[in-house]
């Protein structure tokens, strides 16, 4: 799907809406995706996040849109205000290949913590003479309170806002397919005055990035720490010395420019390891909680849990995670959340999961999430003609057709990973139902298989080792083809009257692959996958066709109340089905 058939996410009271419909969204977080775009080589592992999405039900992905200092691997600003060209170039390649797929891209300006640059390059290019003193202990604060650390910020969040994309021929600021801005990435301020800092740096900021980009949403990425403004949410806080880190959650996010509210949510990283199950899950659900009622009640603005995360006990970074509870049943617990909170009406509107990355990347962290065997149908392609002769199939026999993976009917608004019963035995036996068909297309695919086993992997473009690019090499090349010279190739036959190419939706299949998977995708990333499913009805139907099965068995209206949406009145929510697929639920525990 290209950006001009797109509408813009905007913002409309609780809601994220696109025109007249609400804007509900799975999604996941992948950093790396800007620098990889830069370097051809490197494309592989951006496509198969892409793909991979796609398959997953996701549609926004969250990455980063900076890459500051002279040692970082690609970056995108290597001195200060200066933009690299064929970098940007890799990130019109990013936004070209991510609209076409139907993706949104939500895009980090710059980060608190000095991964890739962020707050900590801009001390250093223009504090110089504090650095040995105050850098130290809060190199932050002077980037908030700098003027020079400031103009230099804009400057390069304007350049990048004004960019036109070479491929697409849209302005950043013009394109649906970047569905927003982030300001900053977990931004805080220790010490005195901390919060007021961050504050008036978001506020400032976002009515600076309103101005350039009216159409896109600006948000800030908080980890929804409450502080000083909010004292009666304080206990919701994951440790004491929470609301000291100078992120008060209710005071950024009460400004008119910033159009949703964004928390993160890592159990591994805030609560104690020997934390027991049910002290983990009673304080993932009250965060979230907590933070919707507020976006509900106050600041009435969407909710967006754009980061949350966790580590598997069983792996080797489980020595620094919580013991007492494995990914699987976080993931639950945390979508089963929102998910009760979506369908009811209620602030939340999205979730991006920490973090989905292409097989072969290393999983530095332990949040990576694993999955199974790569798809060698191209998107778009194959795969959509093989969905169109399965439903013809089945219309002739007079059946009907099965849902796509992700797209099965839903028995129970509960996420159920059981193998047997619920949503994913639906997807199980529409893909075996479809099994036979298939193989009537496996010799013409085998081409883009033979290409999936070749035993050579292209070098990995990490920020530690070597594949630098200069930033004067601006010859960032289309697979098969350069992206000047054919579009204006295009441009000029379609001008004469000539055949125009369509232009290819490529796939990581065309690529050497020789990444490492599992034999399935793990749980987690089930439950995300059906979530998503979940989301993209919602979208259609809104949460006014969620329909309420009372204990009785009885089907009724569903209340728009969070406390009976989460089940407490012995009831379950059923996700805009006709009353024909109810039965399959089970009450949700309390």
């Amino acid at each position: 799907m290209s950006a001009s058939q797109k509408c813009f996410v905007q913002r409309k009271g609780t809601r994220l809406v696109v025109g007249s419909d609400s804007f509900y969204f799975a999604g996941a977080n992948c950093h790396y995706l800007l620098t990889h775009a830069a370097n051809e080589s490197q494309r592989p592992l951006v496509l198969e996040v892409l793909d991979d999405a796609q398959r997953l039900n996701l549609t926004v992905l969250r990455c980063w849109a900076f890459c500051d200092g002279p040692d970082e691997w690609n970056a995108l600003q290597r001195e200060p205000g200066q933009l690299c060209e064929h970098v940007l170039e890799g990130l019109d390649w990013l936004v070209e290949e991510a609209g076409r797929r139907g993706l949104r891209l939500l895009l980090v300006l710059t980060n608190y913590w000095p991964d890739y640059g962020g707050m900590p390059a801009y001390v250093r290019w223009e504090v110089v003479t504090a650095v040995t003193v105050a850098y130290v202990t809060h190199p932050t604060s002077l980037f908030y309170t700098d003027p020079q650390c400031q103009a230099t910020f804009r400057r390069a969040t304007g350049a990048l806002l004004a960019r036109v994309n070479r491929r697409t021929g849209l302005p950043y600021a013009a394109d649906p397919t970047i569905m927003g801005w982030e300001l900053a990435n977990e931004p805080r301020c220790e010490g005195p005055g901390g919060a007021d800092m961050v504050r008036e740096f978001v506020w400032s900021t976002a009515e600076f990035v309103k101005r350039l980009a009216p159409r896109q949403l600006v948000t800030v990425g908080l980890e929804g720490f409450f502080g000083a403004s909010t004292p009666g949410e304080c206990d919701h806080n994951p440790y004491s010395s929470a609301s000291s880190h100078g992120s008060d959650f209710a005071a950024v996010f009460a400004h008119p420019a910033l159009d949703f509210a964004s928390i993160h949510l890592y159990p591994d990283q805030w609560c104690p390891p020997a934390t027991p199950r049910a002290e983990l899950k009673n304080f993932m659900r009250s965060w979230i909680r907590s933070h919707a009622a507020l976006c509900g009640e106050r600041l009435n603005k969407p909710l967006v849990l754009s980061e949350f995360g966790k580590r598997d006990p069983m792996t080797y970074h489980g020595r620094d995670c919580s013991h007492h509870m494995n990914r699987m049943e976080a993931f639950t617990e945390v979508l089963d959340c929102c998910m009760e909170l979506a369908t009811a009406g209620g602030p939340l509107a999205g979730v991006c999961a920490w973090m989905l990355a292409a097989r072969q990347y290393p999983d530095y962290d332990g949040y990576t999430l694993k999955l199974g065997p790569p798809s060698t149908t191209p998107a778009g392609a194959g795969g959509a003609r093989r969905s169109c002769e399965l439903q013809a199939a089945h219309a002739a026999k007079g059946d009907v057709a099965p849902a796509p993976a992700g797209e099965a009917e839903w028995g129970s608004g509960r996420l159920d990973l059981g193998r047997d019963t619920g949503p994913l035995r639906d997807i199980q036996e529409s893909a075996q139902e479809g099994a036979e068909e298939e193989q009537n297309d496996e010799e013409e695919q085998s081409h883009w298989k033979d290409q999936d086993q070749h035993p050579g992997a292209p070098p990995m473009g990490t920020k530690q080792g070597g594949g630098r690019s200069s930033c004067g090499d601006s010859d960032v090349r289309l697979f098969g083809a350069t992206s000047g010279s054919s579009t204006a190739a295009q441009k000029t036959a379609a001008a004469d009257g000539g055949p125009q190419q369509v232009p290819q939706v490529l796939h990581y299949s065309q690529y050497i692959y020789s990444g490492h998977c599992n034999q399935a995708d793990e749980p987690a990333v089930e439950a995300l996958q059906q979530y998503g499913a979940v989301m993209k009805r919602l979208c259609l139907l809104g949460p006014s066709a969620v329909a309420w099965a009372s204990g009785s068995g009885e089907q009724e209206a569903g209340p728009k109340g969070v406390s009976t949406a989460s089940g407490r009145n012995g009831g379950s929510w059923w996700c805009g089905l006709p009353t024909a697929c109810f039965g399959r639920g089970r009450k949700h525990p309390d």
